[in-house]
């Protein structure tokens, strides 16, 4: 065993006692969970589990928060390979080590920092003149970095790290830089964000919106097809009503008095009479008939969702004899 090594499990062994008997500073604390989380830590630290162990010691320094676990917590970063992370944390130790007059974990956290500072990767974020504006941002990783870090080489862990910067009025910006397990140092610059040029607010009153209704076809055809129907109806009744006055002046050509005589003439003149009764009746009907289903139909298709109305054409042939003709639509 390294002489580094041995002090470290002497030191952590004395951290654990230390732990336990730490004097109560008004702090609230759950020692009991802290100590379970900072035992099962170390056993997994011991076993080479760093991705596991380093949260659990840090959940135990946030229940109980004394110098020993934060040393214990900087150690298992440093063997995790979160190099800024534990160096930062060695750092806060030893101020906390020699403000409690610990000499023994004040050698601990300046050995750690020493051991450290020479693997340190560090980031430098430099801001152009240009490119300062009223409410600039500049963003690593989640944390704003006030004006002060600018221009600083930072240490940061080895991975991938995002910078971004932002500000009002402008279009954000962001970069993404790979910091890698051996030392080194990278810059980022800041250049001026562009302007944001895109739209804000509600939509201007004068624009109107687009009709999103749903089309609906079906409903318009069988409107206009109504309308068609009910015209077709009501022109058969008006030449219905024109034929039953032919053969009411036929009538009365053949028989002029009140009572027609019992001969040929008046029979036939009796038998259009009855005719023109008949026409006139049918004519009445097709023609109230039609202009119900034609106002109906209008209706329906006027009441339909937006789209063009069907073109609908109407074609009526005369059958012989003066019968109804048969009515044919074009859509």
């Amino acid at each position: 065993m390294s002489r580094w090594a041995f002090a470290c499990a002497s030191l952590i062994t004395s951290i654990t006692v230390a732990n336990l008997c730490a004097a109560d500073d008004g702090v609230p604390r759950d020692k009991a969970a802290a100590q379970a989380l900072f035992e099962d830590g170390q056993r997994l630290m011991d076993a080479g589990d760093y991705a596991r162990a380093c949260p659990k010691l840090a959940e135990s320094y946030k229940l109980d928060p004394v110098g020993g676990a934060l040393l214990n917590l900087a150690h298992c970063h440093q063997l995790q390979g979160l190099h800024a992370t534990a160096w930062e944390e060695f750092k806060r130790a030893l101020a906390v080590a020699r403000s409690d007059g610990r000499e023994d974990r004040v050698r601990f956290a300046t050995e750690g920092i020493s051991a450290l500072e020479p693997r340190l990767s560090r980031l430098t974020i430099v801001v152009g003149k240009d490119a300062v504006v009223p409410g600039l941002e500049i963003v690593r990783d989640q944390t704003v970095l006030g004006e002060p870090s600018w221009g600083t080489a930072l240490p940061v862990d080895p991975g991938t790290h995002k910078v971004m910067a932002r500000a009002p009025g402008r279009l954000p910006w962001e970069t993404q830089v790979t910091i890698g397990a051996d030392p080194s140092s990278v810059t980022v610059e800041i250049h001026p964000l562009a302007p944001d040029l895109r739209p804000v607010g509600p939509r201007s009153p004068t624009t109107a919106p687009p009709d999103r209704r749903p089309q609906s076809p079906a409903q318009r055809y069988a409107g206009w097809t109504m309308v068609g129907v009910g015209g077709a109806a009501a022109l058969a009744g008006t030449i219905t009503g024109a034929l039953a006055l032919v053969r009411r002046s036929e009538s009365d050509d053949l028989c002029a008095t009140a009572e027609c005589p019992d001969d040929a003439s008046g029979r036939d003149a009796v038998a259009l009479n009855d005719q023109a009764k008949g026409l006139a009746l049918s004519a009445d009907v097709l023609i109230g008939a039609g202009a119900g289903v034609a106002v109906i139909g209008l209706i329906v298709a006027l009441t339909a969702p937006a789209g063009e109305p069907p073109s609908v054409g109407l074609t009526i042939a005369p059958a012989p004899g003066g019968a109804l003709g048969a009515a044919s639509f074009r859509f």
